[in-house]
């Protein structure tokens, strides 16, 4: 009840490998309607984050490292719980990876009109721009909610893949440290000051866990808080987080103070094994004996066997004050520094024309005109009537944009034709307002965009437009209702 959904009694590997029928029956009918978006298959423990984080219509989310794309389709789940409310925010999912953005942006097509309000984008998790332009003037960017899931070493999934002991190593999880808190440390900086932000790992070593929010506590000088989620989902098992832990190389040897890696009279460690550990893999009593420990038992621990999952660890943190450190506002007398005579002569950029996106041509209007009599504005601007995106009825109406986004059709001897653009394909986008206004930051932070908003079709080299099911959905949705006719007397 907790997460919303269902859980079944069985493993993966007997639904990819039934040894009866019905098994193989229920994974058929999983398989088809996942791929309909009528339902999302999930582990029990990564759904943790998302459902301690509460997320509402109005947020504005970033999924850090979001692919495969289960927590982003949590997330926009929740956007849209509530059919009587109309969703203002959006969700930004990023991850590092193209190839795995592009199974990102298959996952969260399959939730139809809800995508709306998605846009998929691939950046290093540790580098991602500021498209506010906020963070450095303010201390804080433009999300209310982020969700930081961070590569791990994966030990807390031995239970349902028990052959991983055979090459696990505790240095796994001492080079991800390093990478772990600046992901992290780029969550805080991102969050709007009173946002929250769900670290999260599918490991349940320390180093990985208690220790990186730790350092992140003492990086950002009380800056950052953790939230005591102990009164949200009580019908979730837990335990609470560690205060102290020991760390141990490769070998199984305990290694009790950063002091005594670097004691050179004292041990023979390789310098490419010495340079593994870092000082803030140690507990806090440990770095600071004396001192008032932070209250780690405020995260949270999911075991193997509690609610029947696997291994996770979560804490909520809740940025209480701008950081980094807002820096000071340059003097009015202060020369600044001459901008590149094509820089300032350039025109300004319109709308996602930097990523190959524009505003619904005259082309594409004139296709909608001439098939459903739907005459839109140059703005693209499309009103939907009867019901929310996401949502299975009620009233209201819901305000989308079109864009498109120019490819060229596949054929090595059509090349010179696509070179003149005379086999070109206009996909056609629609985006929610928030969303567009979302992804055109400064030039200095440009998102790189894999895909923004929903499909809702394509021409084709017949120049006429094929829709998808949804986006022939949306545009009879968006369709003027014919005028009653007078009542015979």
């Amino acid at each position: 009840r907790w997460c919303n959904g269902w859980q079944l009694g069985c493993s993966a590997s007997i639904l990819k490998r039934p040894q009866h029928a019905y098994w193989s029956e229920l994974n058929d009918w999983l398989t088809r309607w996942a791929a309909l978006g009528v339902l999302s298959r999930q582990a029990i423990d990564s759904m943790a984050p998302v459902s301690l984080l509460n997320v509402a219509p109005h947020h504005t989310v970033l999924d850090l490292c979001a692919s495969p794309g289960s927590k982003t389709q949590q997330l926009l789940d929740a956007m849209h719980a509530d059919p009587a409310t109309a969703p203002t925010g959006l969700v930004v999912a990023n991850d590092f990876s193209p190839f795995r953005a592009r199974m990102l942006v298959r996952r969260c097509a399959a939730l139809g009109r809800a995508a709306a309000r998605c846009v998929v984008v691939t950046h290093a998790a540790q580098h991602f721009p500021d498209v506010s332009g906020r963070v450095g003037s303010h201390g804080e960017g433009a999300y209310d909610r982020i969700v930081c899931d961070v590569p791990c070493c994966g030990d807390g999934t031995f239970r349902k893949n028990p052959e991983a002991w055979n090459h696990w190593r505790p240095s796994f999880a001492q080079r991800l440290h390093g990478l772990q808190i600046c992901i992290a440390l780029r969550g805080i900086a991102l969050l709007r000051v009173g946002g929250e932000m769900a670290f999260s790992t599918c490991a349940l070593n320390p180093i990985e866990d208690e220790a990186v929010i730790a350092q992140i506590l003492h990086a950002t000088g009380g800056a950052v808080e953790i939230v005591d989620v102990s009164d949200r989902h009580r019908l979730l098992r837990r335990r609470a987080g560690l205060k102290t832990w020991k760390v141990i190389d490769d070998a199984g040897k305990l290694w009790p103070t950063p002091e005594s890696v670097l004691d050179l009279n004292h041990n023979n460690l390789p310098e490419r094994v010495r340079r593994r550990f870092h000082k803030s893999m140690w507990p806090p009593d440990v770095l600071a004996p004396g001192a008032e420990c932070p209250p780690l038992e405020r995260c949270v621990r999911l075991l193997p066997g509690m609610n029947e999952t696997g291994g996770f660890f979560i804490a909520i943190l809740r940025k209480v004050a701008p950081w980094p450190p807002p820096r000071p506002a340059a003097k009015g007398n202060s020369i600044p520094r001459a901008m590149p005579a094509a820089v300032a002569a350039a025109p300004p950029p319109s709308i996602l024309s930097y990523h190959s996106y524009d505003v619904a041509p005259l082309l594409v209007r004139e296709l909608l005109r001439q098939a459903l009599g739907l005459a839109l504005p140059p703005s693209g601007r499309l009103d939907l009537r009867g019901r929310q995106a996401g949502g299975s009825g009620g009233g209201g109406s819901e305000m989308l944009y079109l864009v498109t986004r120019t490819t060229s059709w596949a054929g090595g001897a059509e090349g010179a034709a696509e070179a003149e653009g005379k086999r070109s394909r206009v996909c056609v986008m629609a985006v929610a307002p928030e969303l567009l206004a979302h992804v055109r930051p400064p030039a200095s932070a440009q998102l790189r965009l894999v895909r923004c908003g929903f499909k809702l079709g394509h021409t084709s080299r017949a120049a006429s437009l094929r829709l998808t099911l949804d986006g022939a959905e949306a545009l009879v949705a968006a369709v003027p209702a014919a005028p009653a006719a007078p009542a015979k007397r």
